[in-house]
C-alpha cells in the first residue's frame, strides 16, 4: 500500500514537472517512474528544477540589463540634448550683444552725424550774420564768403541744408514742407541780385565780383 502511494506521488509530480496532461501521459509516467530508483528521480528532479531557475534568473537578468541600457542611452540622450541646447542658448545670446553692439555703434554715428550737422549749419548762419553786419572789404570771395559746405554733389548739398530738419519733423509732410521753405530761403540769399545788393559792392576784384554774381 506504501509503494503504491508513493508511485502515485512520484507520477503527479513528474507529470507536473514535464508538462504531461493526457491519461496516456499519466501512464507512461507512472511506468517509467516505477522503473527508475530514488536516487535516480530524486537528481533529475533537482536538475529540471536547477535549469527552470536558472533559466528565470537569466531572463531576469537579461530584463535588468536591457533596462539600465535603456536608462544609459536615455540620460545620454538627455544630456546630448542638454548640451546641445545650452549651445543654442550661447548661441543666441551672443547673437544678441552683437546685435545690441552693432545698434549702439549704429546709434553713436548717428547721433554723432546729426550733432555735427547741426554745428555746420548754426556755424553757417552766424558766419553769415557776421558778414552781412560786417563792413570790411572781401578780397576772396572762396575765405570770406560762407559757402553751403563743401559739398561736391547734389546729394551732398541737400544733406547739409536739410540733415538738421529730419530729427526735428517726423511728419513727412511737415518735413517737405520745412525743406521747401529752407530752400526758398537759401534761393532768396544767393539770388544774383541779393548778392549785388549785399556783398558784392565790398568785393575788392572786379573779377571776383562777376564771379561771385553768376556763380
Amino acid at each position: 500500500m506504501r509503494e503504491a502511494c508513493m508511485s502515485a506521488m512520484r507520477v503527479r509530480v513528474r507529470v507536473r514537472v514535464t508538462g504531461l496532461e493526457s491519461w496516456g501521459g499519466w501512464q507512461d509516467a507512472e511506468q517509467a517512474a516505477e522503473k527508475e530508483n530514488e536516487e535516480e528521480y530524486r537528481r533529475r528532479i533537482i536538475q529540471q528544477i536547477y535549469q527552470k531557475r536558472r533559466a528565470q534568473e537569466e531572463a531576469e537578468q537579461q530584463a535588468r540589463f536591457e533596462e539600465a541600457q535603456r536608462r544609459f542611452e536615455a540620460r545620454r540622450n538627455k544630456q546630448a540634448s542638454s548640451s546641445e541646447a545650452a549651445a543654442e542658448e550661447l548661441l543666441r545670446r551672443e547673437q544678441e550683444r552683437d546685435a545690441a553692439w552693432r545698434k549702439r555703434v549704429a546709434d553713436k554715428a548717428q547721433a554723432n552725424k546729426a550733432q555735427k550737422a547741426t554745428r555746420d549749419w548754426a556755424q553757417y548762419e552766424v558766419e553769415w550774420s557776421e558778414l552781412l553786419r560786417s563792413a570790411h572789404p572781401i578780397t576772396n570771395i572762396n575765405q570770406d564768403i560762407p559757402w553751403p559746405s563743401n559739398a561736391a554733389t547734389v546729394a551732398e548739398l541737400e544733406d547739409f541744408l536739410f540733415s538738421t530738419l529730419q530729427p526735428t519733423s517726423p511728419d513727412a509732410a511737415a518735413l517737405t514742407a520745412a525743406k521747401k521753405s529752407r530752400l526758398r530761403r537759401e534761393q532768396l540769399r544767393w539770388h544774383p541780385d541779393k548778392v549785388a545788393q549785399r556783398i558784392a559792392s565790398r568785393v575788392e576784384s572786379e573779377d571776383q565780383r562777376t564771379e561771385l554774381i553768376t556763380r
